[in-house]
This record gives structure tokens, sequence and C-alpha cells, in this order.
């Protein structure tokens, strides 16, 4: 597949019908390793369908196009689906299904921008993504190029203090081609994220930087 441009794609029957596809080539790959986050890829599916069926602009045959929309992938570990979302949008082929998370595979467990076509950053040191996405919707204005810059992050990397100096920083440069997406799951490594940030307002929190909120559930293909 080939797009200078996204063709409409309003049919939310269709959208859904992308998010199961992400979902089951992640359980492929998953089932290739007999490990993987499997848990994160079936949460965030819905959202990478959206994004890249109905929102961006790329061309997948050219995954370095200077005028696409950039995805950058804060949260490292979330890459199986990314992957999944790449092959279906036919930046990497899904004949590399069964190379998941080998040695010399284009799809290591941890997503890695120097090893895969389409993935723009190497996350997984949290609270760095927002940051770098940051600078590239900056250089983009800069260089007067009206692509648009997405960061996925979870709701763990709100404990980190790089992350509210990249909100403060976005609002202060004007940086309305920047879309932040957190994956409030509540979840992480050591318990729940409200336990730990004290705060489970967390869209009141950005608003009050200055940036638009909006809050819907990220599994209702309508509301993203």
């Amino acid at each position: 597949m080939t797009q200078d441009a996204t063709p409409s794609r309003r049919d939310n029957v269709s959208l859904r019908r992308r998010a199961w596809h992400i979902r089951r080539t992640s359980l492929l790959m998953g089932e290739v390793q007999g490990q993987g986050y499997i848990g994160q890829a079936l949460g965030i599916a819905d959202v990478l369908a959206v994004s890249y069926f109905h929102a961006m602009t790329y061309r997948a045959d050219d995954p370095e196009w200077d005028g696409r929309d950039r995805f950058c992938l804060s949260i490292g570990h979330y890459a199986i689906a990314l992957y999944a979302a790449l092959i279906e949008a036919g930046i990497l082929p899904d004949s590399e299904i069964d190379t998941y998370g080998m040695d010399d595979s284009r799809m290591p467990m941890s997503g890695m921008a120097s090893y895969t076509p389409g993935m723009e950053i190497t996350g997984g040191s949290l609270g760095q993504g927002l940051g770098i996405a940051v600078g590239m919707a900056m250089g983009l204005k800069r260089k007067s190029n009206p692509a648009f810059v997405y960061n996925l992050m979870s709701d763990g990397e709100l404990g980190e203090g790089s992350t509210w100096e990249a909100v403060m920083s976005a609002v202060q440069h004007k940086l309305d081609n920047l879309i932040a997406i957190v994956d409030f799951n509540d979840q992480q490594a050591d318990g729940k994220t409200t336990d730990a940030l004290c705060d489970d307002d967390i869209g009141a929190k950005w608003a009050a930087f200055g940036w638009h909120v909006q809050t819907v559930d990220g599994n209702d293909i309508d509301a993203v």
C-alpha cells in the first residue's frame, strides 16, 4: 500500500477490522517467543488503528518520506503492538511475523529505531519520548513542514520530571503539531499508578499547563 495522504476511512467498521488485525498479529508474534507484552498490545490496538488508518499521513513504501506524520513510541515495550500496526499498514511485510524477538530480526522485543522501518524513536527509557517528540515537532515547525508528531506514552511516565518539562516546553513553543496520547491503564511495575502519583485527574493537570485535553475510552473506536 502506498499513500501520499491518508484516504477517507470514516467507516468505523473498517477501523474495527484494522484493530482486530493488529490484535491478531500481536498474538501471532507473541506465540513465536512464547512471551511478549500482549496485554498492552490488546489494549492499545484501537488507538493504533485510528492513528494509522484515519489520522496519519504517510507513505508505506517510503517510511522516511519527509512529509510523513511521525509516531513516537515512548513506551518501548509496547513495540509488539506497533509492529503489528506497521505490518497492517504495509510498512513491514507480514512474512517477518515469525522473526519477532529473534537475533537479527527487524522486530526486537523492545522497539529500536535503527532496526525497524517506521519506528521513529528507540523508546523504553521512561519519560524520554515526549521530550523527543517536542524536539521533532519544533524542528518541523522551523522547517515549515506541516507534518504532525504523535507520542504514545504510559501513565507511569507521568512520574518522571522530564515528562513535565516537555509538557511545559510544548506549550511555551506553541507546538500545535504535537499530539500526546497517554495510555492511562493505572498499572505500573510496583502497583497502581494512582497510588504512586496520588492523582487520578491527569487530564486536569495537563490542562493546567495549557494543553487541550480530551479524555476518551481508548477501546471505543468511535470515541477515539
